[in-house]
Parts: C-alpha cells; structure tokens; sequence
C-alpha cells in the first residue's frame, strides 16, 4: 500500500469569474433529503445568472466517473470550479477522479449525515451558507489532498484513511439499514456495528510519505 500526498495548486492572484462551476450531486444523501436541498440551493443558482452545470450521481462510484469525465475535459492551463454536493463519501469520489488535482479549485456543500469535512475545515454545516462562501471567495484555500494506492486499485481521500479495525468498523457502520436511522440512534448504530466485526488478517502495508514543501 502506497500513500502519496499532493497539494492543490489554486493559490492564484485572482479567479477568473467566468470560471463555469461543475456540481456533482447525490440526490440520495441523507436518506434522499439531498434532492430537496439542492433544488433549494439551485433557485439562488439561478436568481443570480450563475453558470454551472449539474451533474446527478445514480449509484455507487458514479461520482468518481463523472468527476473524471469531467475533469479530463479541462482545457490547457485552465481551471474549473467542481463543487461536490453530498457526504463524505461523495468527497472522496469526486476527488478521486479527478485528473489532474491542480487544476480543480474544489468546494463542497454538505447534505450529508456526519459531514466530518465541514468540521474539519471549519466551513458552515448549512448548505446554503455553504453555497454563499463558493460563491462570494475570491482566494480559495490550499488543501492536501493524500492519494492511495494498493496494487491496480488507487483513491483520495479528503478526512480520513484507515486500515484493519476501525477501516471494518466504518465499513459495517455505512452498510447497515440503520444509517437512515435518526441522528439520536447512532451512538447504537455504531455499537450493533461494533459486534459484528470479526478479527480479519491484513496483509503487510508500508507507508511512504513525500514530502512537499
């Protein structure tokens, strides 16, 4: 297991404002309440003369091909602004694949259940608030964006990456039925998960970390 870490390269001067915003969805986050909230979010889109394009995902690992698709059209020295609309796991997907990290100034507006990146980040945990600070920042933020790879298989991630125990626990938490449960039944959710996991033999893994500077 190889992990690598990149930084994204949009520290410009200035942002064209012509720049198009890419937004890949997932109408299905938070037990299908995302589609509610991006219809909301796509009417303030709209009241102002915004260009975008949107992007819906359908299934699980449709966000990491809409997100290469995307990006690989991405012309010479140029950049787009791809907002990803959903949980954690739609950051992961969408940053995942894009082609090339540097030329994608990212955001995210969470719709969610954990939305552990807008914690981690400090940015705002309502959607629409979420979509003023997109629209109204001039100078975007440096962010590293680690990438990992294990044989032919490779990722990015954004929050966090882990093997063995707490990789099968996250795992069984976002499997279960109960994820749709309400937020107060989680701290259960996670302790029924917790019984469930068996003791799994890992291969070796090396970490190797470039450093950047």
């Amino acid at each position: 297991m190889f992990v690598n870490f990149c930084r994204t390269c949009y520290d410009k001067e200035n942002i064209r404002e012509e720049l198009m915003y890419y937004f890949i969805i997932n109408p299905n986050s938070r037990s299908g309440k995302g589609a509610l909230i991006w219809r909301d979010l796509e009417n303030i889109l709209r009241e102002r003369n915004i260009k975008y394009q949107t992007f819906f995902t359908e299934y699980k690992g449709h966000a990491v091909k809409l997100s290469a698709s995307i990006t690989a059209s991405i012309p010479e020295d140029s950049q787009i602004k791809l907002i990803a609309v959903g949980g954690d796991g739609t950051i992961q997907e969408v940053l995942s694949g894009v082609k090339d990290i540097s030329r994608v100034i990212f955001g995210y507006i969470p719709t969610g259940s954990g939305n552990d990146f807008c914690r981690s980040m400090k940015l705002p945990q309502d959607p629409m608030k979420a979509l003023e600070l997109i629209l109204s920042d001039k100078r975007p933020h440096l962010m590293d964006v680690p990438h990992i790879s294990c044989g032919s298989n490779s990722s990015r991630f954004a929050i966090s990456c882990g093997i063995g125990f707490d990789a099968a626990v996250c795992h069984e938490v976002g499997v279960t039925p109960m994820k749709k449960s309400p937020e107060q039944n989680r701290p259960r959710q996670t302790g029924l998960s917790l019984c469930r996991i068996e003791t799994i033999a890992f291969p070796e893994a090396i970490f190797y970390d470039t450093a950047h500077g």
